[in-house]
């Protein structure tokens, strides 16, 4: 009764295997260009920022590791108190 529709499903997933593994890579291959790779805009705004931010926590280990250390317990303890 559900051979129909096993059977339809077998060949379904062996022609998507069958076209992911020989199709798909030679479409890709013609489409993607080998032009200089460029990050995108946003990339590049949050590395703007986030680079002085990492600088300073490495050279700030200490004060790095007790704000940290502070903000686990704060959250330990809000845990605590509404649990």
């Amino acid at each position: 009764m559900f051979s129909p529709v096993a059977m339809t499903i077998i060949f379904a997933l062996a022609a998507s295997l069958v076209l992911s593994l020989t199709v798909i890579p030679v479409i890709a291959y013609f489409l993607i260009k080998d032009e200089p790779e460029q990050d995108p805009w946003l990339v590049r705004k949050l590395s703007s920022l986030y680079a002085p931010a990492l600088k300073k926590a490495i050279q700030h280990p200490n004060k790095l590791l007790m704000c940290a250390g502070g903000i686990i317990n704060a959250d330990g303890c809000c845990l605590y108190v509404y649990w």
